[in-house]
């Protein structure tokens, strides 16, 4: 029994909340480092935009798409300006700056699913 008790909370322990994996995220998405961000990515992942078109389907298109946009923006930053949490679902409004060099601001809005410590489902509303 006291086995099994040590198991649980060591696994529990290990296990982050949703917010938790997109502060992850954030921080390696806003220091650059591209495998550390792609790595809270499922495998399947889907990445929606505001029209809820498919941008990318599964972790490979969407390493293609952040690979893309991490190269031509040196410096991409993103702050977060208001977040709301619901269950394994976390949603921010963002003000994302240096994206493809540009040194406009844009707000936009992001909703990432969270399931098993990964991002399996994300959608970006542009207000």
């Amino acid at each position: 029994m006291k086995i099994l008790l040590i198991l649980f909370f060591t696994i529990s322990s290990f296990a982050k909340t949703p917010e938790e994996i997109v502060n992850l995220s954030m921080k390696a998405y806003n220091n650059h480092k591209f495998e550390e961000f792609m790595g809270l990515f499922s495998d399947n992942v889907q990445m929606y935009s505001f029209d809820c078109s498919l941008t990318a389907n599964g972790k490979v298109e969407a390493k293609k798409v952040y690979k893309r946009l991490f190269d031509k923006s040196p410096n991409l930053h993103s702050k977060i300006l208001n977040r709301t949490i619901v269950g394994n679902k976390v949603i921010d409004h963002e003000e994302i700056t240096g994206r493809y060099g540009s040194d406009k601001k844009i707000e936009i809005v992001f909703i990432y699913v969270i399931e098993n410590d990964k991002i399996v489902k994300t959608m970006l509303i542009k207000p």
